[in-house]
């Protein structure tokens, strides 16, 4: 079932956590702003730190939607998993709200390509072929 108010803020805390467990690693110093905002929202009602639109990091707004798109295609202990339509639906409902509309936009083209395929068995990205290869 749905999460109550404590384990809500429970998972909250990962954002953070991943950060800190990141802290001493001078390697993937560039990765913590990543994993620190990947859950913020466009409209600046994510968390932990409640930033908004351009104010999140670009990387941590694409992480954002393609985590989303990878829990909406697949099984979780509370719901199975959305249809592609409704997926679909779902990225364009939420651009600009949840996320940035020009990361849904190219996730959105790569649907509509083919080049991202959301099957019923898991996500599936299709390899490009060279043509001189």
């Amino acid at each position: 079932g749905p999460l109550d108010e404590e384990e809500r803020r429970i998972v909250e805390t990962h954002p953070e956590i991943g950060d800190k467990l990141l802290e001493p690693l001078d390697l993937l110093a560039a990765a913590r702003p990543i994993v620190r905002h990947h859950h913020e929202r466009w409209d600046g009602r994510g968390y932990p730190d409640g930033l908004a639109a351009e104010g999140i990091p670009l990387c941590a707004r694409i992480v954002a939607v393609a985590d989303s798109v990878e829990v909406m295609s697949s099984r979780q202990l509370y719901r199975k998993p959305l249809t592609p339509d409704q997926i679909v639906e779902e990225l364009r409902r939420n651009r600009n709200v949840q996320w940035d509309a020009t990361v849904v936009d190219a996730v959105l083209e790569l649907i509509e390509s083919g080049e991202l395929v959301l099957a019923t068995s898991g996500l599936r990205l299709l390899e490009l072929v060279e043509e001189n290869a």
